[in-house]
């Protein structure tokens, strides 16, 4: 965020156009190929971005014009997102050339409910003090 601000300033003081983008899951594998080896569960795997994906929008990103600042999210066309990008496609044109739903094997399935329980527990734990006056 510190970046985002840094650039809104520079591109306000300066008239030098600054576009910076909330990167979604890329690996350093070869390839990188989603699935559920990606230590993030489904959710690494909802905002995964594709190479070629990440390669267009930084194209599009220095070739469009008239726009002075913009912070836009960036992951390729992933069922079950719950990063909306929009803003991305109409501002720059992104349009993602790629995809990935989201496979859930045991091992995913486990941890989603182990996270779940905890947030249900936290949830009652906050519910608890506030009903003491905590």
């Amino acid at each position: 965020m510190f970046g985002e601000r840094a650039g809104g300033s520079f591109a306000a003081r300066t008239g030098i156009s600054f576009i910076a983008f909330r990167i979604g899951w890329c690996q350093r594998e070869p390839g990188n190929r989603p699935g559920p080896h990606m230590s993030q569960d489904t959710w690494g795997q909802q905002i995964w971005l594709s190479d070629r994906d990440l390669c267009q929008v930084m194209k599009r990103a220095v070739l469009v014009e008239g726009v002075p600042f913009a912070v836009l999210k960036l992951v390729s066309d992933n069922p079950g997102t719950r990063w909306d990008i929009e803003a991305t496609r109409k501002t720059i044109g992104y349009e993602p050339q790629d995809g990935h739903t989201a496979i859930v094997d045991e091992r995913i399935r486990k941890n989603e409910e182990a996270i779940q329980r905890t947030r249900a527990l936290a949830q009652d734990l906050e519910q608890f003090a506030m009903t003491e006056g905590w």
